[in-house]
């Protein structure tokens, strides 16, 4: 399930831009560019962690338009009352004024920070979404695929044929006994996944199934963990059907067949 307030938590804690005046190490100038870009930095992260493709990713981007316009309220808020309590209860002067100007340049640095990084989240949006005078929608459009780039192209589905074959000799990558390469061949190139009955049962463990999404995502348009799940096809080794959460809590740095993985991958793409 796409959740727009977790991505902007964690957009929230890459730190480093709530109070960048309250520091030991004071600076006069406050990096206004690279905090909007380690947010932007972290959305993408996110975008990649989930295999989320672009319809996905711009859903999700605006689920989270109110929190960047609303970016740094709460710190701002609380800025401003430390700002009167300073003005009403200290008892030293020269405290009174050198604190109020840390909080002072603390807000102003937020407020900066906030108009960059609404600038920022929507060219990034724009980005994402198609031009409406140069594409229109078609019933393929509408259709549940992975989308294949090179789907005409009878030497790279071949080359694909080729990839899966060697996977499940090197990885056993399916289960034979109940799924060949030509069934996996057929859904991925489908396009029309609900209309599919054939079923996808994996050899390997999750781990490696999804590591081995990560490596085939960039020949694919839709190629996302949530296909996955809604497609209802793929099963895992041990027989449950997959989801999107399984899949993201399998993503690993370094297991056993990494290596291999990707000797194969070279070899193929």
């Amino acid at each position: 399930m796409l959740d727009g307030s977790c991505l902007f938590n964690r957009m929230s804690d890459v730190g480093g831009y709530y109070y960048p005046y309250i520091l030991k190490s004071y600076e006069d100038k406050i990096d206004i560019i690279n905090s909007p870009n380690r947010i932007l930095k972290s959305i993408e992260d996110y975008f990649k962690d989930n295999l989320l493709n672009k319809e996905e990713q711009i859903l999700l981007l605006e689920l989270i338009e109110g929190d960047v316009k609303s970016f740094g309220t709460s710190r701002v808020s609380d800025l401003n009352k430390k700002i009167d309590f300073y003005k009403r209860f200290s008892d030293s002067p020269k405290l009174d004024q050198s604190l109020v100007l840390e909080f002072h340049k603390s807000i102003n640095a937020i407020l900066e920070i906030r108009k960059v990084l609404e600038e920022k989240y929507w060219k990034y949006l724009e980005e994402l979404k198609p031009n409406p005078k140069q594409s229109k929608i078609t019933e393929n459009d509408t259709m549940l695929s992975f989308k294949f780039k090179h789907r005409l192209n009878k030497d790279k589905v071949q080359k694909l044929n080729e990839l899966l074959i060697s996977l499940c000799l090197k990885v056993e990558l399916l289960n034979e006994d109940k799924t060949s390469t030509e069934d996996l061949l057929d859904v991925l190139l489908s396009q029309d996944l609900m209309k599919e009955s054939t079923h996808i049962y994996m050899g390997c463990s999750n781990v490696t199934f999804r590591y081995i999404l990560d490596k085939l995502k960039p020949e694919f348009h839709n190629l996302s963990l949530s296909y996955i799940e809604k497609s209802n096809i793929f099963f895992s080794k041990g027989g449950t059907k997959m989801t999107s959460q399984n899949l993201y809590s399998s993503k690993q740095s370094d297991f056993a067949h990494k290596e291999q993985i990707d000797k194969t991958f070279s070899s193929f793409l």
